[in-house]
């Protein structure tokens, strides 16, 4: 298996893992300050939907030949962006529009990976990225909300 297809199963599962833990997340914190830092689980999960929109935008780009595939990005302003202009979505919103992108992602990748495309090792960069970013998020959240893996919804 390539690093894409590999990067690609390790960012499914990832956010499986999250979509699992949201599906039965407690609806009494989600608006609730400190689930990751300052933010609440909804932010958190306003910012994982930024990250993801951002992606999908720069595997556009390159696949057009639009930018070279190197950017720095000031993270802090780009999640605070991100996470306010998610501001007047409830849970629900954020948590289908975070299940969209991913799969809009998800299947750009297949259609990337059926072409063997030089920046294969570019968009499975991002997708270790991501992936990371939501385990790492999925980790918080349940401490957050004080659940282990086993506890039902």
């Amino acid at each position: 298996m390539d690093i894409l297809n590999r990067n690609l199963a390790y960012f499914q599962e990832a956010y499986s893992h999250l979509f699992d833990l949201v599906e039965r997340y407690p609806p009494h914190l989600v608006d609730k300050p400190g689930a990751c830092g300052e933010w609440s689980p909804r932010q958190t999960l306003a910012h994982l939907s930024g990250w993801i929109v951002e992606a999908h935008r720069r595997f556009d780009e390159v696949l057009s030949g639009i930018v070279i595939p190197s950017m720095r990005y000031d993270v802090d302003a780009f999640n605070a962006q991100e996470v306010d202009a998610r501001a007047d979505l409830d849970w629900d919103a954020v948590v289908l529009e975070l299940r969209s992108v991913a799969r809009e992602l998800q299947l750009q990748v297949e259609a990337i990976a059926t072409d063997h495309r030089p920046a294969n090792e570019f968009f499975a960069g991002w997708l270790k990225a991501l992936a990371r970013d939501a385990e790492e998020h999925t980790v918080q959240l349940r401490e957050f909300a004080g659940m282990d893996e086993q506890t039902p919804g």
